[in-house]
């Protein structure tokens, strides 16, 4: 597996990544080298927006935003 050190930068990704992130990948059956560079930036800025508001991430929060039917 090849992660890129731009990957990280770009979407404020470290290691070890937090529980959300973790949920979320798991949530949609998804591996961290599946998420293109503008997906990580979103769930980084929801975790974010969630935590400055005192409210816990998680997946079905996420979904609820996100979740797009065609």
């Amino acid at each position: 597996m090849t992660l890129y050190a731009d990957f990280f930068w770009e979407g404020n990704f470290r290691l070890p990544m937090s529980k959300f992130i973790g949920e979320v990948l798991t949530g949609y059956g998804l591996h961290i080298s599946q998420i293109n560079a503008m997906g990580l930036p979103r769930l980084t800025h929801f975790e974010f927006i969630c935590r400055a508001n005192r409210v816990e991430p998680s997946f079905k929060k996420f979904n609820t935003f996100f979740f797009v039917t065609y």
